[in-house]
């Protein structure tokens, strides 16, 4: 199957990665055959806050039509019960097969050993910034007509008494955009999985009107979900002077998106994350995206033997989102994952560190290697593509093709100046496949969002 793109893309076909010799193990039992099936079939997920999207593809849908469907969160509930029971059971008769053999052996975890591609990724989800001169192959600017579009959406779920995010894509109905969004929807799960939209003027609404806007335009690319303990759907991206210069933020319980310090390329625990540049800072604070693939294929040539240290799982810090200094991942999330011919990637250097440590098992010396020249090759010139956002600009990133930095920022002194960006985070069940090890980023279940708590 093919998909799509954007007109302004290159033309490149957008199939599959060759399968390429693969080490196989004992997990046919341990992962449903299809990743697709195994989203819509477990996603467990109670904060859900909209509607799944419309696109002639089988999406599933709330069937009871309301936020909180008793009826689709009893259905969610109940295939999640049963997919988890599946799993126990398949784990349960796998270990009793010896399917996990050598690596409990040799490392006392109970987990079977991942697939790893052994050859190059050759889908267009793997760029270069040199494959793009020319930003307007990943821009898309939206005509007069369009942002009228956008504004008679707002106006119509405002009248009907709605002030916040949280509504579905059919409320918020975009008849000559939403077919375009379609195929940013497709550009970013199948292709170079990242994309600018551009046009809007923030200076011309309401702080709470452009975060309706991006909620709504987020419904055209997935499904929205909770993005901190605070249990926003919403969140400011801005210095909040929580951290004191020269800390690390991690050790005191601080997210870096409210920062000013220089952020790293990272990936963040959903699918796809939505950035839109309200205001920027006086100095710094440029964006850039990598694409994770290109870092795959760029191991594989240069340090072969890291591969499988990045593939092997690591448990991962969540303290700072959950708000407590202890908590970790209960399972292994590897920094790639290997998964019906596709590579996924999750990364946060510090996480991984932290997490080894919480957990009491230390990163080995050739782990420590690996996230090492996993994050100097990322901060390469050619494998960083930078771009500036300018106020009204909507960053779209796909969190398992593409990894995302910030540059340190120095602020204005006038609040109604400083840098700020709206995020939004949205999962994405139905579209591109996900190894299940890589779906339980936060301890609340596959694909679920922070657990709210205050």
């Amino acid at each position: 199957m093919r998909f799509r793109g954007l007109e302004s893309y290159s033309g490149k076909s957008m199939g599959r990665v060759s399968q390429g010799p693969v080490r196989q193990c004992q997990r046919n039992e341990m992962r449903p055959s299809s990743a697709r099936a195994a989203a819509g079939t477990y996603l467990f997920y109670p904060a859900i806050m909209a509607e799944g999207r419309r696109r002639g593809q089988g999406r599933a849908r709330n069937p009871g039509g309301g936020l909180f469907s008793y009826r689709f969160l009893l259905s969610r509930a109940c295939s999640g019960l049963y997919t988890m029971c599946r799993y126990i059971h398949a784990a349960r008769r796998s270990a009793s097969k010896g399917a996990f053999g050598r690596k409990a052996a040799k490392t006392g975890r109970n987990d079977p050993m991942p697939d790893i591609l052994r050859t190059p990724v050759t889908d267009t989800s793997a760029w270069r910034p040199a494959d793009f001169p020319n930003p307007d192959a990943w821009t898309l600017t939206l005509t007069a007509g369009q942002i009228a579009e956008v504004e008679t959406a707002l106006a119509t779920i405002k009248a009907k008494g709605v002030d916040g995010p949280g509504f579905s894509r059919d409320e918020f109905p975009l008849p000559g955009l939403g077919p375009v969004l379609d195929e940013v929807y497709d550009e970013i799960q199948y292709g170079r999985g990242f994309q600018v939209i551009r046009g809007l003027t923030p200076d011309r609404y309401a702080l709470d009107d452009l975060r309706m806007m991006l909620w709504g335009l987020g419904q055209y690319l997935g499904t929205g979900i909770i993005q901190n303990k605070q249990g926003e759907l919403i969140g400011s991206v801005m210095d909040h002077g929580e951290a004191a210069k020269g800390t690390d933020p991690y050790l005191s319980g601080v997210r870096f998106y409210r920062t000013s310090l220089d952020l790293p390329p990272h990936t963040d625990s959903c699918d796809v994350v939505g950035l839109m540049c309200v205001r920027k800072a006086r100095t710094g604070g440029e964006s850039s995206v990598v694409s994770a693939t290109a870092m795959y294929n760029e191991i594989l040539k240069t340090r072969p033997d890291l591969i499988e240290p990045l593939c092997d799982g690591f448990h991962v810090d969540i303290s700072a989102k959950t708000g407590n200094m202890t908590d970790i991942t209960t399972q292994r999330v590897p920094v790639f994952a290997y998964h019906e011919g596709l590579i996924s990637c999750r990364y946060n250097k510090r996480q991984l560190e932290l997490g080894a440590e919480k957990a009491g098992h230390p990163l080995t010396p050739k782990q420590q290697e690996a996230i090492d020249y996993f994050r100097d090759l990322s901060l390469r010139p050619d494998m960083k593509l930078v771009m500036d956002l300018e106020p009204g600009d909507f960053q779209i990133l796909n969190n398992r093709t593409t990894l995302h930095a910030r540059e340190e920022f120095h602020d204005h002194e006038e609040a109604d100046r400083k840098r700020l960006l709206l995020r939004i985070w949205m999962i994405t069940p139905e579209g591109r496949p996900v190894a299940p090890e890589m779906l339980n980023l936060l301890n609340t279940g596959p694909r679920g969002g922070v657990a709210a708590t205050g």
